[in-house]
């Protein structure tokens, strides 16, 4: 039996210019994982980082720790298609008319609604009641593309009992669970939001398939560091 260790990205700038890219707290976040995982004496055989900045500055951030533990890890393969949904594109495009219709303020300026926004918006477009724009990738299709990067990722990892781990966004996380076991589309939506930036999830896998051992994990003892965005 082998392992996958899917991470978070830390922090990132909701409301800035730039939303790829970590803020200041997203790269603590980064330094503290780690750390843990140096704690832990964690190695591993193949390390994945998906196409965003946010994913590979937690990658730099969290391996500079394990160097400095003498516990560098292997040089990072790229995959490009263990990115994030299109959601927020495609709430970008209806955010108008959502806004009105659910009674919000549309604005990032407003966190609070604008997470309530996301959510519900988000939801919407998994069950089908939101359509996706021309260009923008729909949810089945997300779902589809996850679930076959981790078949590349188990036909590529061919070693015993290897430990790999790979630095991407929530959405993907959630799609990679509720796909090992079995979940819904809105069950998968609702587990995204709950899931930490930093944190660790864990998926067995072999020939049969995959399974969860641990989900959604964060090493972070100072409070200031459970984010979510």
């Amino acid at each position: 039996m082998s392992t996958l260790l899917l991470i978070r990205h830390g922090q990132a700038s909701l409301g800035a210019d730039d939303y790829d890219r970590l803020s200041p707290l997203g790269e603590q976040q980064g330094r503290s994982l780690g750390q843990y995982l140096a704690q832990l004496g964690r190695r591993f055989d193949r390390v994945f980082v998906g196409p965003r900045l946010r994913h590979r500055q937690t990658h730099d951030a969290a391996a500079d720790e394990l160097a400095r533990a003498q516990l560098p890890l292997p040089q990072a393969e790229h995959v490009g298609t263990f990115d994030e949904h299109q959601c927020p594109e495609v709430l970008a495009h209806h955010r108008e008319h959502l806004a009105s219709r659910l009674n919000l303020n549309g604005g990032s300026e407003d966190l609070g609604s604008y997470l309530q926004l996301f959510r519900q918006g988000s939801l919407m477009w998994v069950k089908g009641e939101l359509e996706t724009p021309d260009g923008l990738e729909d949810w089945r299709t997300f779902r589809r593309r996850i679930q076959e990067e981790l078949e590349d990722i188990r036909r590529r990892v061919t070693e015993p009992k290897a430990r790999v781990a790979v630095f991407t966004s929530g959405g993907a996380v959630a799609a990679a669970v509720g796909i090992a076991l079995g979940l819904d589309d809105e069950k998968i939506i609702e587990i995204s939001w709950s899931i930490r930036n930093g944190s660790l999830t864990e998926l067995h896998f072999s020939k049969r398939g995959f399974g969860v051992a641990g989900f959604n994990a964060v090493p972070f003892r100072d409070p200031k560091l459970l984010t979510y965005v």
